[in-house]
């Protein structure tokens, strides 16, 4: 507020008395709880301005005798003028619900305070006009007069049981008055962020971009799958000779590329690096696509045995130009296959084929198969299964 810098009565403040600045403290705040905009702002500027005024005269009054027998009376009076003005102080739109309240609190402690209180507090600092009611009583007695009517005092209300909310006045000008909505706000917004961080690194962690899952891999020499398997018909087997009988399904040695390329595109330089390996009996260095973990241990003989066909795992092999990897071989995955293999087995003799597509009876005869290829599907999802 404009007014809290300016704590001290003005030129025009002289002869002015406790009561009025009380009186005019309460009558401003009555008037901006009915104002609107500006003038209602102006209203809590004349009302803190008479405030400040009454304490200022009370704080110098008890600055004179701060062990006089109304020093209590005074520290207490003191107390719930500043806890008024630090309502009024921190009001910036008196319509608002909250500021509205404040104005209404600190109202509430100048009533509290009271008129006869207020001419008390008066006759101590002054003395002259109303220092002795008594005397004053007398004096109209003897002249045969109506002796004049006693300063009503009002009873002093406990602070510790009085329900009024009663802020800091440096409080009230240091944090804006949207502080607690924007801790609020940060509050859940942080906790939503955590969530949707621990969401995120999740679903990171299952795709594409963390299993290398679509992305072609370069070889010393591109070989195309599609050219020949769907192109001359090649079988897995012409190259993979050990996936029946073997953990491992087997790399082709260069003997095997030469038995065809050393009488077509045997000039090819793209094959260079073959005729290199023939000639040297250096094996090619093959960059593997699909690689588990050590600690992982899979078979391809017993998935053969049993019906799982090689583009269950490896995807359709005959369209790829260079083989890339199409499942994402985690565990997830792995453990969606051992808990429903009646979903994916197929008959032994299609495991090769490459245009094998499930029947509409899929789930029905693979539970047929299951019992025919004595598959233990209570020992499928056992941990040593895999991990030894």
């Amino acid at each position: 507020m404009a007014g809290m810098g300016d704590h001290g009565a003005g030129a025009g403040d002289a002869g002015r008395s406790l009561l009025d600045d009380w009186r005019e403290a309460l009558a401003a705040i009555e008037r901006a709880l009915r104002a609107e905009g500006g003038n209602a702002r102006a209203e809590v500027y004349v009302a803190e301005r008479a405030a400040l005024r009454l304490r200022d005269a009370l704080s110098r009054r008890l600055a004179r005798e701060p062990a006089s027998a109304e020093s209590g009376g005074l520290r207490s009076a003191l107390s719930q003028i500043d806890t008024a003005i630090g309502l009024i102080s921190g009001v910036s739109y008196p319509a608002a619900g909250r500021q509205h309240q404040a104005l209404e609190q600190a109202r509430d402690i100048l009533l509290q305070l009271g008129a006869g209180e207020i001419r008390g507090l008066e006759a101590q600092s002054y003395g002259a006009e109303f220092a002795a009611p008594a005397a004053s009583q007398r004096d109209a007695a003897a002249l045969g007069g109506t002796p004049p009517a006693r300063p009503v005092e009002s009873v002093m209300p406990d602070p510790a049981r009085t329900d009024v909310y009663t802020p800091s006045a440096r409080t009230s000008q240091v944090f804006h008055r949207a502080t607690n909505t924007v801790a609020r706000v940060s509050l859940f917004g942080g906790l939503l962020l955590l969530v949707a961080l621990t969401l995120s690194g999740a679903r990171l962690n299952t795709s594409a971009f963390k299993t290398n899952q679509y992305a072609s891999v370069a070889q010393p020499v591109p070989f195309s799958h599609q050219h020949h398997v769907a192109g001359l018909g090649l079988d897995c087997r012409y190259c993979h000779t050990s996936v029946e009988n073997s953990a491992f399904a087997g790399i082709p040695p260069t003997e095997t590329c030469m038995t065809c390329h050393s009488q077509i595109w045997n000039q090819a330089p793209m094959l260079q690096p073959v005729r290199d390996s023939f000639a040297t009996g250096q094996p090619i260095e093959w960059n593997r696509v699909h690689d588990l973990p050590d600690f992982v241990y899979f078979n391809h003989s017993i998935h053969i045995a049993k019906g799982i066909g090689c583009t269950s795992c490896h995807g359709q092999v005959n369209e790829m130009p260079l083989m890339r990897k199409v499942a994402p071989l985690n565990m997830a995955w792995c453990l969606g296959c051992h808990r429903e293999p009646e979903k994916y087995i197929r008959p032994v003799d299609q495991v090769f084929s490459m245009d094998w597509t499930p029947p509409a009876n899929q789930v029905a005869m693979g539970r047929d198969l299951l019992k025919k290829y004595h598959v233990d599907t209570t020992r499928l999802t056992n941990c040593s299964l895999c991990h030894h």
